[in-house]
């Protein structure tokens, strides 16, 4: 269950992540489930690494053969991952 305030932000959706977490901290998001539909995360950057809130990762997915940028952010407390929705 995530915070009143996360669930209020309407640019935001919770979206279910599959990812590997190294012993060193260090997380790489491999798939991202969108409107039901599972999308293999190609290649990502991290635009900021640990803010202690937040990291958020430019990703590169293919969605029906056509390659597509999204925004997943990752919030550490409450341990979910996020669409921003206003990414463009």
């Amino acid at each position: 269950m995530i915070s009143e305030c996360l669930a209020s932000c309407s640019h935001l959706i919770c979206v279910p992540v599959i990812a590997s977490f190294s012993s060193k901290g260090e997380i790489k998001p491999l798939y991202v489930s969108v409107s039901g539909v599972q999308l293999k995360i190609e290649n990502f950057t991290i635009e900021n690494d640990r803010d202690f809130v937040w990291s958020n990762f430019l990703c590169v997915v293919i969605d029906n053969d056509i390659k597509k940028r999204i925004k997943l952010c990752y919030h550490f407390q409450e341990h979910a991952w996020f669409i921003d929705m206003n990414f463009k």
